[in-house]
């Protein structure tokens, strides 16, 4: 999700740092921009691996599986409710 909201936030900065430019008042230091965004793309980089990690620890399992629950609304009910379950 992150990821998503790299450029939507480099785009939100730069439309602010123009907006202010014509107005004549400098709001915004290049150096916080370039920090900003460094940190942003790092912690979006760490989620995206964290994720990749997570997912492997999923997918690696799925070979050992016992039962396979079809694909259809009886398949889902049957998750929801077993899912349900785990919790107690």
């Amino acid at each position: 999700m992150m990821i998503m909201a790299l450029p939507v936030f480099a785009l939100l900065v730069v439309v602010e740092m123009l907006y202010t430019g014509s107005q004549g008042r400098n709001a915004h230091a290049l150096k916080d921009f370039g920090g900003s965004m460094s940190q942003l793309s790092i912690n979006s980089l760490v989620l995206l691996a964290i994720g990749g990690a997570l997912m492997s620890r999923h997918v690696f399992p799925y070979q050992f599986c016992v039962l396979e629950v079809p694909n259809a609304v009886l398949g889902w009910v049957l998750t929801f409710v077993v899912i349900d379950f785990v919790f107690y």
